[in-house]
């Protein structure tokens, strides 16, 4: 593959997915207008459960208070736990007590209607800028793998990898958190969105040597396995480059 079609350690992602979750379509189209442009991209959802089933992984959740089903304690921790580094706001929050609690739930930021529309727009766009930056991040090598999270493409050893959407969603959750032990409940929601396990209780496991296989042409990058913990993407000491002792 010829060298400029290949993402080096120094390229950035600076695109934003953010997924809104209303049915009032003077919303939409004010959030549409003040966030989407060539970096941001804004997909609209009209319940709790759409944000859950949402096939791609967005980095900002904007969840209007007026959508019962998705301002709840429950759906508040099963979207956190698929999507661990994701941002999560609400808007349009009636009270200041409901703000409170909503932010004990587990969202980030929690705006409530009477703030002015400017003060509201300079937030949420604050909030995508946060994301690029993380997105910039972890576009970024480890070893000499580089996984460019926008357009969803692998490279290993400076070779393009393919990787089937459930191995890249697995390698996804790990490379955001490379080098700190993920659990294994956390990889299943994050891939799976919470389904039940029933009899598919392995599935972690196999994916976990899907996504090992396809990184054996990495020469510096692993998955450990941590019995009882989980698993961690890690970058490992090419042989023979410890010095020997004398």
């Amino acid at each position: 593959m010829p060298t400029s079609n290949r993402p080096v350690a120094s390229e950035s992602a600076p695109h934003c997915r953010v997924v809104l979750a209303t049915r009032d379509e003077a919303i939409e189209r004010r959030i549409v207008g003040a966030l989407a442009d060539e970096f941001t991209t804004v997909s609209t959802v009209t319940t709790g459960l759409d944000i859950e089933a949402n096939a791609s992984s967005p980095d900002l959740v904007i969840i209007d208070a007026c959508l019962p089903d998705a301002v709840s304690m429950s759906a508040l921790l099963r979207i956190r736990r698929r999507w661990p580094g994701l941002a999560i706001i609400a808007i349009g929050v009636s009270t200041e007590a409901l703000a409170s609690q909503m932010l004990d739930w587990g969202v980030d930021d929690a705006i409530e209607a009477r703030c002015s529309w400017p003060h509201t727009v300079a937030r949420l766009s604050a909030a995508t800028r946060r994301a690029r930056t993380v997105n910039a991040s972890l576009r970024r090598r480890v070893g000499d793998v580089v996984y460019e999270r926008d357009t969803r493409r692998v490279w290993c050893d400076g070779e393009e990898v393919a990787f089937a959407p459930r191995e890249l969603a697995v390698l996804d959750c790990l490379w955001g958190r490379a080098g700190q032990v993920v659990r294994q409940e956390s990889l299943y929601d994050f891939v799976w969105s919470g389904e039940a396990e029933g009899a598919h209780s392995n599935r972690v496991e196999v994916y976990i040597s899907y996504v090992r296989r396809k990184l054996k042409r990495s020469n510096e990058v692993a998955i450990e396995t941590l019995r009882g913990a989980g698993y961690r993407l890690v970058k490992r000491v090419k042989p023979g480059s410890a010095s020997k002792a004398g």
